[in-house]
């Protein structure tokens, strides 16, 4: 994101306040993240990889560690930040990463608005509009992307490929550099996110519709890119059955239990959508539907952007419809879509787009307080576990998305055993897993020196051989009676 402020750009300082305010809602929305499940899995598949030079657990381990669902790229990218961030800084440090990634995912959207639609685009409400389409349409995915989650990463990567290396153009001299560069960038985005494997549904499309060999030999070296980067991740069991395997039986929801999950965001819609019409009618924006839609639609069959768009925004529709999906899969098909949606909104009276960001975020603070309530339960909880003596050969028993982001500090001299990969090992591979209680019940009365959770299988947990050592809302330490 751009910030610089110059004559050229005639930045208000309302506007200026409310871009440094956006920034600072976003840094203090995102250490609420600390306990959430795609910054810690991935935080904990780069710990697996630092001390035992793998990232997934196996599958046949007694005391296996902590996994994820994502593919490992991420976890790259902790394990190079771990390089020169010290350890008890990684989580912050990483957290604030998401909010940069946020504002470069809107930066490319920006590029890509520019060719979708070259002609009389005026980005002077850009920032705004990003602004209040995302708090107001997107808010659960917002509420997601400040965790780190990987989707809309390994995409921003697919769009970045493509606007540095322009394979779809025909009018311009072809860089084979750039090309390589833009390789390497979409074979990170297969790393990163499964998702990302429907980059080959829309090049494949667009070559279907297109006649341009340059393009055809570009979508043949990514294909391959991924048939290689994918049988190589089959080869590995472990990551295969954890991120793959695993996932080959969710059922889909009802349409009843999808709009009882989306009704909200489907209420937010309409009043965005009543917004927009009161808006117009009172001229305080300019859509000209009519003729921009035509234009859109007449240069569709040669428009890029629409088919990775489209490919990608799938994804999220899929990803809602599954069992274990949420609002924020929805979210992120709605934000990719977001560079046609701009096309059609961006002439707009700026000082009404102002007054409405503020509004927004002033309904924002309820949600700021308690984050940052969050991030200091979550220092308090770290703090503790830092007293306890590290003696070598302990064994920790925790949940992943819940107790890790303290836990870990122990890891060096001391074996970590997640009761979540259990979880999953017993319910996915061996079909052992009958139900909640009695699968903990079972778990507990294994030989634990600490045990480190959330929820409530805490009254589960046996007084008469462990001792509450703290709790706060983020979890509870009990240690066994020597």
């Amino acid at each position: 994101m751009n910030f610089n402020i110059s004559q050229g750009n005639k930045f208000s300082k309302s506007e200026v306040l409310l871009y440094i305010l956006t920034i600072i809602f976003l840094l203090l929305l995102t250490f609420e993240k600390f306990h959430r499940i795609n910054i810690i899995e991935q935080l904990a598949l780069a710990d697996n990889f630092e001390k035992y030079n793998q990232l997934y657990p196996n599958l046949n381990s007694e005391n296996p560690g902590h996994t994820s669902v994502y593919f490992p790229g991420i976890a790259f990218f902790i394990y190079f930040l771990k390089i020169f961030i010290s350890d008890n800084f990684i989580i912050e440090i990483t957290l604030i990463s998401s909010v940069a990634f946020i504002i470069f995912f809107f930066y490319l959207n920006k590029k890509i608005i520019s060719e979708i639609y070259p002609d009389n685009i005026d980005f002077n409400n850009y920032w705004i509009i990003c602004i209040i389409f995302t708090f107001w349409l997107a808010r659960m995915w917002l509420w997601y992307a400040l965790e780190l989650k990987s989707d809309f990463i390994s995409f921003s990567l697919v769009f970045l490929a493509f606007l540095i290396s322009k394979p779809h153009k025909t009018d311009i001299k072809k860089n084979y550099f750039k090309l390589i560069i833009s390789i390497i960038l979409i074979a990170y985005a297969f790393i990163i996110k499964q998702q990302a494997i429907f980059l080959i549904l829309g090049i494949l499309m667009y070559s279907l519709f297109n006649k341009n060999y340059f393009f055809k030999f570009f979508s043949l070296i990514n294909l391959l890119v991924a048939i290689f980067i994918y049988y190589f991740f089959y080869q590995n069991e472990n990551l295969w059955f954890f991120t793959i395997s695993r996932f080959a039986g969710d059922p889909l929801l009802t349409i009843n239990e999808w709009l009882r999950m989306h009704y909200k965001e489907i209420i937010l819609i309409i009043q965005f959508i009543i917004f927009i019409l009161f808006s117009s009618f009172h001229n305080l924006c300019e859509i000209n539907f009519r003729s921009k839609l035509h234009y859109l639609i007449s240069n569709l069959r040669s428009n890029i952007w629409f088919y990775l768009i489209f490919s990608f925004s799938i994804t999220g529709i899929i990803s809602s419809i599954k069992w274990g999906g949420n609002t924020g899969n929805t979210g992120l098909a709605l934000i990719l879509f977001f560079p046609f949606i701009y096309i059609f909104i961006h002439k707009f009276k700026k000082s009404v787009l102002i007054f409405v960001a503020y509004a927004i975020l002033i309904f924002e603070i309820q949600n700021v307080i308690h984050s940052v309530n969050v991030y200091i339960d979550t220092k308090q909880f770290q703090s503790y576990i830092k007293k306890i003596e590290k003696g070598k050969n302990k064994s920790l028993l925790l949940t992943d998305r819940y107790t890790y982001f303290a836990s870990r500090i122990m890891r060096k001299h001391n074996l970590i055993v997640s009761l979540t990969t259990m979880k999953i090992l017993d319910k996915y591979l061996f079909k052992k897993f009958d139900n909640e209680d009695s699968f903990n019940n079972k778990v507990l009365k294994r030989n634990y020196d600490y045990i480190i959770l959330r929820g409530d299988i805490e009254k589960q947990i046996d007084k008469k051989y462990y001792i509450k050592l703290f709790s706060n809302k983020m979890g509870y330490i009990y240690k066994k009676v020597q």
